[in-house]
């Protein structure tokens, strides 16, 4: 399995995202690892959030679960 690195920058704004829609959506983070159906404790779903060390799928069913779909859509300029 290949690994994309992407920048502590990235990391934060992808974890201050899904927190932001939590709060919003009034979910805590055990309350959310109830919802994914996760045997493991909240401690370690917070972490994989806060670290930036979730899979791709688990971002996925994280925003799902909350109520929201991702859509992937072209940059109009390419060059980016």
């Amino acid at each position: 399995m290949q690994t994309i690195k992407i920048s502590k920058e990235r990391v934060e704004e992808i974890s201050s995202q899904i927190f932001g829609l939590m709060k919003q959506e009034k979910c805590s983070v055990g309350g959310l690892n109830k919802l994914l159906g996760l045997t493991s404790s909240r401690q370690n779903l917070h972490k994989k959030i806060k670290s930036g060390t979730l899979r791709y799928f688990e971002a996925l069913d994280i925003f799902d679960k909350l109520g929201y779909e991702v859509v992937v859509v072209r940059k109009t300029d390419s060059s980016e």
